[in-house]
């Protein structure tokens, strides 16, 4: 008896189990993020000019600078005022010029504000801007090696 007793209370229990589980109630919760604005450089314009013959022309050459910004973040590309390579043996400065065009003739510039230079990225792929060099002949320089390591900067 007490077998059957027990039984029956839980087949009971199991029936009345189920219907106090079959109610449901639902809810929302939200989820957010914000996006910040950010840009790297990922290549660096490095330019090469080659020889430079002080007694003959001008010289050119050209870069490509490789950046990536988050989409519609706008960026104002700077590069420093100092544009005098050193030689590494004698104290000769060798100066040059560089350009946000191919023509020559806009220098791209040291402050904020460069047209060329300005930009909003349509997406966070990568971009590119070429950055165009020249050393103006008949400088009075010494035969030797010239180098300079120039920044470049986005400001955004």
């Amino acid at each position: 008896m007490k077998k059957l007793i027990v039984l029956v209370m839980s087949l009971v229990v199991i029936m009345t189990a189920g219907s106090v589980l079959a109610a449901t109630t639902n809810g929302t919760f939200d989820v957010s993020a914000n996006v910040a604005a950010a840009c790297s450089i990922t290549g660096s314009p490095n330019i090469a000019f080659g020889a430079y013959d002080p007694t003959g022309g001008d010289v050119t050459a050209n870069g490509v600078l490789g950046f990536r910004c988050t989409k519609n973040t706008a960026y104002d590309i700077t590069i420093d005022a100092t544009r005098q390579m050193t030689g590494t043996t004698y104290s000769d400065a060798l100066t040059y010029q560089v350009y946000y065009e191919g023509a020559l003739t806009n220098a791209w510039a040291s402050t904020t504000g460069n047209v060329n230079g300005q930009g909003t990225t349509p997406s966070n792929a990568p971009q590119t801007k070429t950055v165009y060099g020249k050393i103006s002949g008949g400088q009075d320089v010494s035969v030797d090696s010239y180098t300079q390591t120039i920044g470049i900067h986005i400001n955004f």
